[in-house]
């Protein structure tokens, strides 16, 4: 079978990276992808071929100009390669061409509602692959499964201990993570995350116990810059396996965190709206991630955790009973594609 996949952001890198492999055995794939952050780092990390159609813009009012850039070259690709299945994650081309050409689309998605791109994708998509927790309803059309679909690729994550080496850290030595985003996202307009005075206050909190590390979507300032990350995009997840706590803005990133077992906050105006309101609701209620928007409560809840002597045996635990009854949803997609 001919299938094209779409690649929009780095997080679905990660997503669909397994689906990639198993699916390249038996079928012929192309993948288009799009110049955002560290996207085709990863993919190049691992060893991913993809055509690269399109590059966010510095400023958001230029998103339409390159979505209708992306329409055309995933047009043109499109009737190039004759694909009898395309899949994506909250893939506006894929769910617009299909309904055009008559293509079975599978829309992979993690967001209930991320504004004007679910009025261009959800009425389109000939299936929407979901996470059992999601709020809306898609009838026949949906097919939901039990966990996210960050489990994909870490239901069996095994870290590398090198980490440490990269880090230019012993061992023994406890850091925590913090994840800063450009707030770039066509669905994030008018929402924030820390201001420069709270990312200030937190560090004054952190430092006192823990080594400091910062991974920023945008540029980080002077001050800010001592603390920056600087480790190959792929071996992120090793880094925050270890850590001792994760705090940031990133859904995704807080996600990860918190499914391997690290204590893990999340900061956002985002926090309860439907932006992936039913997972994060069932995160929170296994006391997996922590999702807050009011700043007295955040900082709360992070004394709380610094003060807890064994957090990550705690979020070990809760961990390994959340995971009790979910399934690989990489296995439920190849699945569902062999049965066409």
């Amino acid at each position: 079978m001919r299938i094209l996949i779409e690649i929009n952001h780095p997080a679905q890198v990660h997503k669909l990276k397994n689906l990639i492999k198993q699916l390249q055995k038996n079928h012929q794939l192309l993948i288009l992808s799009r110049d955002k952050d560290v996207t085709l780092s990863l993919l190049k990390a691992y060893q991913i071929k993809s055509k690269c159609i399109s590059k966010q813009p510095q400023k958001k009012f230029l998103l339409p100009f390159e979505l209708l850039q992306r329409l055309s070259s995933s047009l043109y690709y499109t009737l190039k390669f004759k694909p009898q299945l395309m899949l994506g994650f909250s893939a506006i081309n894929i769910c617009l061409i299909g309904r055009l050409l008559r293509i079975k689309t599978i829309l992979y998605a993690d967001t209930e509602d991320a504004g004007w791109i679910s009025k261009l994708t959800f009425p389109y998509a000939q299936k929407i692959f979901i996470p059992a927790t999601f709020k809306r309803k898609f009838g026949k059309r949906e097919l939901r499964f039990q966990g996210t679909h960050e489990l994909s690729y870490l239901m069996n994550f095994n870290p590398n201990q090198s980490i440490y080496k990269l880090l230019k850290i012993k061992p023994n030595q406890k850091y925590v993570i913090l994840r800063f985003i450009s707030w770039q996202a066509s669905h994030d307009t008018k929402e924030s995350g820390l201001s420069y005075h709270q990312k200030i206050k937190l560090i004054n909190l952190l430092k006192k116990k823990f080594k400091i590390f910062i991974s920023s979507e945008k540029p980080l300032s002077k001050y800010l810059q001592q603390y920056q990350l600087t480790l190959p995009p792929h071996r992120i997840h090793e880094a925050m396996y270890h850590a001792e706590m994760f705090i940031g803005e990133s859904q995704s990133m807080a996600t990860e965190a918190g499914l391997m077992g690290t204590p893990s906050v999340r900061f956002s105006s985002l926090v309860g709206k439907m932006h992936g309101l039913g997972q994060y609701l069932e995160l929170e209620k296994e006391g997996i991630v922590y999702s807050i928007k009011d700043e007295e409560e955040f900082f709360k809840r992070i004394i709380e955790i610094i003060n807890l002597k064994n957090r990550k045996t705690v979020w070990k635990k809760r961990k390994q009973k959340y995971l009790q009854d979910k399934i690989n949803p990489v296995e439920i997609m190849i699945n569902n594609i062999q049965k066409k």
